[in-house]
């Protein structure tokens, strides 16, 4: 506490603002702890989908995953699924895309027919449910991982 004091005195007497702060700022204090996340990474997906089951792989408190998430280190994404298109799949909606244009606007002022009693149903949505509990719910994984790791990426295929 005397050296603190005198600091005072000393910035007082020569008309300076008062500056008591630490002259060793990088030095002092607890160090962090070095961390491997390429521990993330190698845990499976389904491991890893929640703050509490990536705690428990890994070992850490839940509180600093929580930090690292908030630091950047860490991050969330949440992968829904895409379909999966083969070539057939993709030449036979070109082909009914095709036959949605009117052929009395064709070839200057090319239109769509009116689609107003036409119901589109999407069949991926269907074979991408799953069944948790009592209720039908689509497929939507969230995990965490590391800001290096690539995203991974969840398809599914109508055929």
């Amino acid at each position: 506490m005397q050296r603190i004091w005198r600091r005072v005195k000393e910035c007082r007497a020569n008309g300076v603002p008062v500056d008591v702060r630490s002259r060793k700022p990088k030095n002092c204090g607890r160090k962090k702890v070095q961390i491997d996340l390429s521990e993330v990474a190698q845990i499976p997906l389904h491991r890893r989908g929640t703050i509490r089951h990536l705690a428990k792989v890994t070992g850490y408190a839940r509180s600093t995953l929580h930090r690292w998430f908030k630091e950047g280190m860490l991050r969330r994404h949440s992968n829904s699924l895409k379909p999966l298109l083969k070539e057939k799949n993709k030449k036979d909606r070109l082909r009914w895309c095709i036959s949605m244009i009117d052929p009395s606007s064709l070839p200057n002022d090319p239109k769509f027919i009116l689609m107003d009693n036409i119901i589109h149903v999407d069949e991926k949505w269907f074979n991408a449910s799953q069944k948790i509990g009592s209720s039908t719910c689509i497929q939507m994984r969230r995990i965490h991982t590391g800001l290096s790791n690539p995203t991974p990426w969840s398809s599914v295929s109508a055929t």
